[in-house]
């Protein structure tokens, strides 16, 4: 498996590749480890262009863009042997241990989804420039690209990443010219006031009860929400929605992993 060292300074045609890949793989261990507090042992390899074609057996594939791009620029491919061995692998760590396969379609999408988030902090490190990734949409096998491929253990499973010769290019004219990282602020907010405190509360789902139903709540009794556990949970602050989060584990604890940030007034609501 090659291993690909990361470029200092400039890349060019040939580097940016094993760069992309790396940080591809930094992303599912750093993704993994912050969702259930294990980082899989992986090994990578560019793909020849004889083996571009899809392998055998049943793929499915999902794809993604960057703003910086008007077309998509990823392609995220696995047998569904092995999305579901992933999938169950992530949800048994968060104590659901018989998933059903909508259960490990969503939680197969929201890891990918919080990969490509990562990546695009990445891009936007080493770029010196504002980088968000699209939303994750199914996709058909991938048009020719560069292509990479994963192997995982623990969970046992294979995942390709084709990536949009369209992206590298855009990336070889984005880089800067001194040859080194830009440094980026810390990504924190002018206007929020660091030495106020404010209440945040994260809800994992609502329901509507008869009283009858309420009055027979007994130890062991269990309210059903509708919401599953890979959907997003809301994140308020003085009960104003401000974040979208994924529930993880954080030192033996549930946590929260904020995916999204909703600031409709640019403010936290105080309370009276």
């Amino acid at each position: 498996m090659t291993s690909g060292n990361t470029p200092g300074g400039t890349f060019d045609s040939d580097s940016l590749t094993p760069w992309l890949a790396k940080s591809w793989a930094d992303a599912l261990k750093s993704v993994a480890e912050s969702m259930v507090e294990v980082t899989p042992a992986l090994t990578w390899r560019t793909v020849d262009d004889a083996a571009l074609v899809e392998p055998s057996g049943a793929w499915s594939w999902w794809s993604f863009g960057f703003d910086i791009l008007s077309q998509t620029a990823v392609w995220v491919g696995a047998t569904r042997e092995s999305w579901g061995a992933l999938g169950r692998f992530l949800l048994a760590k968060l104590g659901v241990d018989d998933p059903n396969g909508d259960d490990i379609q969503a939680t197969c999408q929201d890891f990918i989804a919080q990969c490509a988030a990562v990546l695009a902090r990445t891009l936007a490190a080493q770029y010196a420039t504002d980088v968000m990734s699209g939303g994750i949409k199914p996709a058909e096998v991938p048009p020719p690209a560069r292509q990479v491929e994963f192997v995982m253990s623990s969970p046992d499973a294979t995942i390709r990443v084709a990536i949009h010769d369209g992206l590298v290019r855009h990336l070889l004219d984005l880089q800067p010219r001194s040859g080194t990282k830009a440094s980026r602020d810390s990504g924190a907010e002018p206007w929020l006031p660091g030495n106020l405190e404010f209440k945040v509360k994260a809800t994992f789902g609502r329901t509507t009860m008869f009283l009858a139903d309420v009055l027979k709540l007994a130890v062991g009794s269990v309210i059903e929400t509708g919401q599953r556990i890979t959907e997003p949970v809301d994140v308020f602050c003085q009960d104003t929605l401000i974040a979208k989060g994924q529930v993880v584990l954080r030192g033996g604890n549930y946590a929260i992993r904020i995916v999204s940030v909703q600031r409709p007034n640019n403010k936290c609501r105080s309370g009276n």
